[in-house]
């Protein structure tokens, strides 16, 4: 509307005359043009103008889907009984949310499934998701669960808000109190927090609000305070930032309680009733949805369905949008019973006397309703959106319940009554078999709402299969345990003699990656060439750039004389040229050259081979990572395991980081147990190329599309600047964000305590976007975590102090400059006085985002910034040594498609190199899109047992064959060093045929490496056997470890005091009304 009105302002004021303006053809031709867009606005985004046809609901008694665990993206078939008569019904989920959701949301309607004739299996029909792993979880969660309450002692002068009730919970939020009076009764916890999963931080919300000496405006301040008490007083805390704790709080007010303590917001798991995802404070996969209950005890009379003859009851107060919506579409029906305000019956009548029970978004999602439809028979239909539901990631709520979106209101009737009733007598019976997972007891009953909480904080903590699956998550790969790494010249390979055709010098420019793949490269020329390599000039790690006075460019990362000795038989290499070349250079005789990334050999032979003979030197400027094309020739294959060589043998970093890298290792491994490496890959420069600037926000989107307009103008990109993220997201072209890399690994089955190490010096959004991950994960780590201050400064060497505060605030300006500019401004809505010189806040200027606040252009890198991007270097070198060696490694990106070298590309071949057996992921960034589109097409994230099935079936996949065979096709054409197979490697003879592909060009995908050398083979021989009973009996005793965690029995005490009247009013909310 807002660019409605301005055209009309713009037409009637600027293109035609004041005679003309007047006409009333114009603002009414306008009106109705948008009410034809409203309109149209309305039918391609409301199922108000779909017609719904009556389809028939499965049967509900099928068993889950087993064999294939493959779902068809654009429908879900549903089976039906054998004795009836209607055909499948296709559930088409997928294909109706792009439907509908043109740029790429997600669509909140619940439309009943579409007939059709076709044949297929449901995926689930049942209450569980999947039963059996639940049944098989619940049972190791009450061997094993343990958590740790904070003590505190009985006269504290919060004892009231620290201790449990002391009388039976009650009000419309008891389900707070409920949980902590059985949990701290429970054998669930220990006095001893080495044996704990979890920490519980004790306070109670419902209770500080009601408090006179903190009330609702002073619980930010208690919940901080608390925080940094328990900090100070336990190192649990400080351990993981919060990771392993969680609080419980039922009213809304609990979670913008931690308003002031980010870190409990953040990375605590937080246990709410107001569990809407669509708020910023709240985290689905990390924290958890607590039921709101009305406490009820025993069961209900008069549930035959027979006696409901309402179709639809609501009841309560207009204090929402959506109630108003639902008044005014069904206020004087006869069959949708909506009422406001109190009613003149009993509340449970009408409830006993209805077949759907409405729960309607109020101030917040939830409301106790949905436990009340269930307690009384009632089927609950939802309609809230975005309402994380209570225990979704272990129920199955279209079994048992009607979602509804907030826009289809006016469709209700037509939905509920498009049921059956022998449909809806099926769903009657799924709600009577779930509703007590709905209820609290004294003392707590299998399977209750305490029960089933508990049993969402195990899931968030501990991963069900840690003990079944660990050798499967930490062993080699038996199908690739037979490839060697064998890089040494196979033919005839003449030595070089000094007596060649001149010299080479670089400059190389840009990152750790680039830098590595250009100095293979380089020496490769050198050979081809028969030209002496002077040491390259890497321009990051100049004198200029404030480096230590100790290094030279090229020492500041590797072993200049590693280098120069590992290569003697390959090409000589010199330090630096001689005096009378050194002269020429400084006169600009020398001939310099910028290769291309991809060019050929025959470039180099024809056009400076000739130059080169001439004058005896020649200079070559590399910014893209390399200068010569990845796939040779296959008679250049010796100089493909040149590249090896290099990359693998003589790029060796200088002793200092090879000596703290090896003790980052042995500290990561100081418990015994294996580490698993994880790349982000979220680069400024990656993001901004591929058009992912839409996954983050704010400011960070700002600097994405500056960098991508940059790559524009200059030549980088030929792409438009502006671009939908999320379509580039679903087609694998942008980085897969940590929270999905640590639901991935959750869902291969890594148990919370993981180590996970976190490489890469540059993580674009820094720590912020690795929150989700660490909540996850709570052993997440990186460099800054496992190093000392002091190592990190002692491996960059003494260095000239710099400034370290380069920020300087603009001038103050004058009474009379501060008028002037009021004055040219131009005129104001009302008067006003002239405003004061707002101070300018250091942090809204330093660091390296502060330009763009305030210039369309960004600076110059400052000598701290270039000091910085040096040190870079070093912590990516460390991080490099952690990542291949690491048990595991997970890159957030790799195979990019832009033809730079990435990290995690140049990690995953050297640990193919290596030890080609060793667990490397090999993610399809595609492929795990679609299936995260699958669990977003759900309420939130239902992570069921069949989406665990496909993730796992990828991921296995993609450390074997597959998962090389599209690390060749991608990847190895830009980047040689990703996939140094076949041509580095060879194949120790074993009964089994080896696999061989070949790709559209004849070159080997995988298979066609020689026969190892027999020294190899019986090498082979002598150690793998012993290496594989270690390997075998340390694992059974990792296994063991697991099993044996000892279950402490807390005492439980019986001594309950009487409840006073005081307690039982503060118990007691004072929104207890049922009606709101």
């Amino acid at each position: 509307m807002a660019n409605t009105t301005w055209l009309l302002y713009y037409l009637t004021h600027r293109r035609f005359s004041l005679s003309f303006r007047s006409f009333f053809f114009i603002p009414t031709s306008l009106a109705l043009f948008t009410s034809l867009f409203i309109l149209f606005y309305i039918s391609t985004t409301s199922t108000l103008f779909f017609s719904h046809q009556k389809p028939s609901i499965p049967h509900l008694n099928q068993p889950l889907l087993s064999g294939s665990s493959s779902i068809p993206q654009n429908k879900i078939p549903v089976p039906f009984n054998n004795n009836t008569k209607n055909p499948s019904v296709h559930v088409s989920k997928i294909s109706r949310s792009k439907e509908n959701s043109s740029d790429g949301k997600e669509s909140q309607r619940s439309l009943w499934p579409q007939l059709s004739s076709s044949d297929g299996i449901y995926v689930n029909n049942e209450v569980f998701h999947d039963k059996d792993i639940f049944l098989e979880d619940y049972r190791q969660m009450n061997r094993s669960f343990k958590i740790y309450a904070y003590p505190h002692r009985r006269d504290d002068p919060f004892a009231n808000a620290l201790f449990p009730v002391d009388s039976e919970p009650g009000g419309n939020y008891a389900s707070e109190s409920y949980f902590k009076k059985v949990l701290m009764k429970s054998d669930f916890i220990t006095k001893d927090p080495a044996k704990a999963d979890l920490f519980f931080l004790p306070f109670s919300i419902a209770r500080l609000r009601h408090d006179p000496r903190v009330g609702v405006g002073g619980i930010q301040d208690f919940i901080r305070d608390y925080i940094l008490n328990v900090s100070q007083k336990y190192p649990y805390w400080n351990r993981t930032g919060g990771a392993d704790h969680f609080y419980v709080a039922c009213h809304s007010i609990g979670r913008s309680a931690m308003e002031k303590s980010e870190e409990v917001k953040f990375n605590a798991i937080q246990v709410v009733c107001s569990s809407s995802y669509f708020l910023s404070g709240y985290i689905a996969h990390k924290d958890a949805s607590l039921p709101q209950i009305w406490p009820r005890q025993g069961d209900p009379p008069n549930l035959a369905s027979s006696k409901r003859k309402k179709l639809a009851f609501f009841a309560g107060s207009i204090n929402s949008p959506v109630r108003e919506r639902l008044l005014d579409s069904w206020r004087n029906d006869s069959e949708i019973f909506a009422h406001f305000g109190r009613l003149t019956t009993p509340y449970s009548d009408e409830l006993l006397g209805s077949k759907f029970c409405l729960h309607v978004k109020g101030f917040e999602v939830n409301t106790a309703r949905i436990a009340d439809s269930l307690y009384y028979g009632c089927v609950p239909v939802i309609i809230a959106n975005h309402y994380d539901l209570p225990f979704a990631d272990i129920l199955n709520w279209k079994s048992f319940s009607v979602v509804v979106a907030t826009l289809d209101i006016p469709l209700l009737k037509k939905i509920l009554k498009g049921l059956s009733s022998d449909q809806y007598l099926k769903f009657q019976k799924k709600v009577l078999e779930v509703r007590r997972h709905f209820q609290w007891h004294l003392p707590p009953v299998d399977y209750d709402a305490f029960y089933m909480v508990m049993y969402e904080l195990w899931l968030r903590r501990t991963s069900s299969d840690r003990v079944v699956r660990n050798k499967k998550l930490w062993g080699p790969v038996k199908s690739l345990t037979s490839l060697q790494p064998y890089a040494n010249p196979r033919s005839n390979y003449p030595v070089p003699n000094e007596k060649n055709n001149g010299y080479i010098y670089a400059k190389l420019f840009g990152g750790f990656e680039k830098i590595k793949s250009s100095i293979c490269d380089l020496v490769i020329i050198s050979r081809l060439l028969n030209a002496t390599l002077v040491i390259p000039e890497i321009q990051e790690s100049l004198q200029s750039k404030g480096i230590s006075y100790k290094f030279k460019s090229f020492s500041y990362l590797y072993d200049e004389e590693q280098f120069i000795a590992s290569l003697k038989n390959d090409v000589i290499i010199v330090k630096s040229l001689p005096e009378n070349l050194k002269a020429a250079r400084r006169r600009n005789e020398v001939r310099t050259y910028k290769p291309k990334r991809y060019a050929s050999p025959d470039f180099y032979v024809k056009e400076i081979l000739p130059v080169l003979k001439k004058s005896k030197v020649i200079g070559l400027v590399l910014h893209d990572g390399g200068c010569l094309q990845s796939i040779l020739p296959p008679s250049m294959s010796e100089f493909q395991r040149l590249r090896c060589r290099v990359a693998f043998h003589a790029l060796k970093f200088r002793q200092e980081i090879q000596v703290l890298g090896q003790l980052m290792i042995q500290r990561l491994r100081a418990s015994g147990q294996p580490f698993l490496a994880f790349h982000p890959g979220l680069v400024r420069n990656t993001l901004a190329y591929h058009g992912c600037a839409e996954l983050f926000q704010d400011v960070h989107t700002e600097l994405i599309q500056y960098r991508r307009a940059q790559m524009i103008k200059q030549g980088i990109l030929n792409d438009e600047l502006s671009i939908k993220s999320h379509v580039r997201r679903d087609n694998g072209s942008c980085p897969l964000m940590p929270e999905e890399v640590g639901l991935l690994l959750q869902a291969m089955g890594y148990s919370n305590s993981t180590m996970i190490y976190v490489a890469g010096s540059e993580t674009f959004g820094g720590q912020r976007v690795l929150i989700p991950l660490r909540a996850m994960f709570s052993n997440t780590v990186d460099c800054t975590r496992v190093c000392t201050k002091r190592e990190l400064s002692d491996l960059v060497g003494p260095e000239t102090p710099l400034p370290l505060n380069p920020f300087q605030p603009p001038p103050t300006k004058s009474e009379e400059q501060l008028k002037e500019e009021w004055n040219k401004a131009g005129p104001r809505p009302r008067p006003l006085p002239p405003p004061p010189d707002r101070p300018i806040y250091q942090h809204e200027k330093e660091g390296w985002y502060g330009w763009i606040s305030e210039s369309d252009t960004e600076p110059d890198p400052s000598p701290v910034d270039l000091r910085m991007q040096a040190h870079r270097l070093l912590w990516d070198a460390l991080d490099y040594i952690v990542s291949v060696e690491a048990d595991a490694f997970f890159p957030g990106f790799h195979n990019d498609g832009s033809g730079w070298p990435d990290f995690s590309s140049l990690v995953m071949g050297q640990r193919l190199y290596e030890r080609a057996s060793s667990r490397t992921y090999r993610p399809d960034r595609r492929v795990i899109a679609e299936l995260f589109n699958i669990t977003r097409e759900n309420m939130y994230y239902h992570r069921n047992h069949h989406w665990k099935i496909s993730i796992r079936e990828h991921l296995n996949k993609s450390l074997s064959e597959d998962g090389l065979i599209r690390q060749s096709l991608l990847s190895k054409p830009t980047t040689f060093l990703s996939h140094p197979l076949p041509e580095c490697s060879c194949i120790i003879p074993s009964a089994e045929v080896p696999k061989q592909a070949k790709g559209n060009d004849g070159r080997f995908l995988y298979g066609g490496e020689d026969e190892c050398p027999r020294w190899m083979q019986r090498s082979q021989e002598d150690t793998h056997p012993e290496s594989a009973v270690a390997e075998d009996s340390s694992n059974d005793n990792s296994e063991l470890e697991y099993e044996n965690d000892g279950v402490e029995q807390q005492e439980s005490d019986d001594k309950e005091s009487k409840s006073s009247l005081t307690q039982l009013l503060m118990d007691q909310d004072d929104e207890w009304d049922p009606n709101d």
